[in-house]
């Protein structure tokens, strides 16, 4: 006796429909280009310096300036970092550094999802150490600095003013680094005084993580 079909076999589980999935679920579009759009913003995050053979964990702060317009986007930025020692180690204190410069890249909407963000920046890295092991006034030493950022935003409302927050993870360069020279003063057991002098090497490659929330004006 043959085997009567199953009448109650779905739909979609029918050989004609196996593996088939609707091509528009695939696609990953690209949304409309931005009218001239503005924000202001603010960022903070860590990151870690490589120097020679060392390398130091540090925080940062920043804000940002942006423009956007079309899929282009430009921006001027300002961040401090800290000095990454522990006092409570007695560790020698370590260089601080302020960061101004400005970056032009690429803003990529996706249709029903987040923005994505590439760009490459140029600024000049300033780095402090107040320890007088630099002289009366410490160390100040100045570097040129490339800077790759990517990252993912997403923006709360379509309307003219909405707020936007990110993600980012930014890398940089110290195009000339160079060494600085630190003298110590001691004394010996005899009374008579020694020095001691050494370098500190300035600038490096770094690599860090961070997140953002800005206001933005115009845009789609």
């Amino acid at each position: 006796m043959a085997t009567p079909p199953n009448e109650f076999r779905a739909e979609d589980e029918s050989p004609d429909n196996a593996g088939q999935q609707d091509p528009e679920a695939r696609q990953i579009r690209i949304g409309p280009p931005s009218m001239l759009s503005a924000g202001i913003g603010a960022h903070a995050g860590i990151f870690n310096q490589w120097v020679v053979s060392e390398s130091r964990a540090h925080g940062l702060i920043g804000g940002d300036l942006y423009l956007r317009y079309f899929y282009v986007e430009a921006r001027a930025f300002l961040e401090l970092s800290d000095s990454g020692e522990a006092p409570g180690l007695f560790e020698v204190a370590q260089e601080s550094s302020r960061t101004a410069g400005g970056a032009l890249g690429a803003w990529l909407p996706i249709e029903g999802s987040i923005d994505g963000h590439a760009s490459l920046g140029y600024a000049v890295r300033e780095f402090v150490n107040p320890s007088e092991l630099y002289g009366p006034s410490g160390l100040s030493a100045k570097t040129h600095v490339l800077e790759l950022r990517i990252g993912i935003t997403d923006r709360s409302t379509e309307r003219l003013l909405g707020a936007r927050v990110g993600a980012w993870i930014v890398s940089t360069m110290d195009m000339d680094p160079h060494d600085a020279t630190w003298r110590r003063t001691f004394l010996r057991g005899d009374g008579t005084t020694g020095t001691t002098t050494g370098t500190t090497r300035i600038g490096g490659f770094s690599l860090g993580l961070a997140i953002s929330a800005a206001f933005e004006i115009g845009g789609r």
